[in-house]
């Protein structure tokens, strides 16, 4: 049986691995999000068939701003691979790296009573209204549940596409409609969510003196 899940799971990796790789500009991404050490919770909702690959694909390469080059669209793109990866800079990221700064002071800055972690961050007591908030603005009351969380981390789930699915004539409205919502979830996340935390982080620094 461990056989055959482990032969499943390589054959359904490989066919998401190929539906990414059409689109080009994020085939060198394919292997950080089937293969990374961080995201060992995306492989299982993909086994779960949660995730629908060709349209978070087509989300990370989606530029919602005119020109093809600009400040926000790379803020937007440093986003969504931040957030799909788990890279965010939350303070065990930061106390691996600048180890002199943070000086093993991980605890959440919101809530101090868990390491703060990419996972964490989206499930932190303190956050939790906040991100709650988001939704209710979004999708008038949809809880943090997993769908959810993985909208936060830039991924497009398949119950996500289908309640634009039903709504829309055409494939082509659907994901026009689709691609305009999540970049209002984007814009709205960071406002209500991450700012919130950041403000914390800055203090935090001034009262160090390390800025």
């Amino acid at each position: 049986m461990k056989y055959i899940d482990e032969q499943y799971s390589n054959i359904c990796f490989n066919d998401i691995a190929d539906t990414m790789a059409k689109s080009g500009r994020f085939e060198h991404r394919i292997d950080n999000h089937l293969n990374h050490n961080e995201l060992a919770d995306i492989q299982q909702f993909t086994k779960k068939h949660m995730i629908h690959w060709s349209l978070t694909t087509k989300w990370l390469n989606f530029n919602a701003h005119k020109e093809p080059t600009s400040n926000k669209h790379t803020k937007d793109v440093s986003w969504k691979i931040k957030t799909s990866t788990n890279t965010l800079p939350t303070l065990d990221i930061l106390n691996r790296n600048y180890p002199n700064l943070i000086r093993n002071r991980t605890n959440c800055l919101l809530c101090n009573s868990q390491t703060e972690t990419n996972q964490h961050i989206w499930q932190c007591p303190n956050l939790i209204p906040d991100i709650r908030s988001t939704f209710l603005l979004l999708l008038e009351d949809l809880p943090p549940s997993e769908d959810a969380i993985l909208l936060i981390r830039s991924y497009v789930t398949q119950d996500l596409y289908h309640i634009f699915k039903v709504h829309f004539n055409t494939q082509k409205e659907a994901n026009r409609a689709l691609m305009a919502f999540l970049q209002l979830s984007l814009q709205l996340i960071k406002l209500n969510v991450w700012k919130k935390r950041s403000v914390i982080w800055k203090q935090w620094k001034l009262s160090q003196g390390t800025i």
